[in-house]
């Protein structure tokens, strides 16, 4: 049986009881807590290359593997999970370390975190991207653009 925390509070849920919903409804909790996290440290944060600590981090890792959880349950939580993920889990810290001149240039410690920052999003997403497949049973690899943007407006 697989036990999921909630990252504060330590109350348990099983993955196998209760509607997706309210599974999903308690994963949003838990990522949403995950993203508080993020944002406190972030903000205190006075260095951009600060918000690639180790602790940091695996911070993200938790919030994307709880929204990837969401993701893949069948409830209402999907699209907020989804724009957490991108919010929080990459799109702040890109953005964040685009605007610190350092993550430009190719010799600083900043542009190699943010270089591997940027490959491993692509990585993620890709990876993602399979794992929907695999689990909706649907051939997305195969498809051109405006087949995948039919579909997304279609499960949307």
């Amino acid at each position: 049986m697989n036990i999921m925390a909630h990252p504060k509070s330590g109350s348990e849920l099983s993955a196998g009881s209760g509607s997706p919903e309210a599974i999903g409804k308690h994963y949003f909790k838990q990522a949403w807590a995950y993203s508080q996290c993020i944002e406190t440290e972030s903000r205190a944060t006075s260095h951009t290359i600060d918000l690639y600590s180790p602790k940091l981090r695996e911070t993200r890792r938790k919030l994307r593997e709880k929204c990837v959880q969401i993701l893949l349950l069948s409830c209402s939580y999907r699209r907020k999970a989804e724009e957490l993920l991108w919010k929080k889990g990459f799109y702040e810290l890109t953005q964040r370390s685009k605007s610190n001149k350092q993550a430009l240039d190719g010799s600083s410690h900043l542009y190699h975190a943010y270089s591997e920052h940027l490959s491993m999003a692509t990585g993620f997403y890709t990876q993602l991207l399979g794992r929907l497949e695999e689990h909706y049973s649907l051939p997305v690899t195969s498809m051109d653009h405006s087949q995948l943007i039919g579909m997304a407006h279609t499960l949307g």
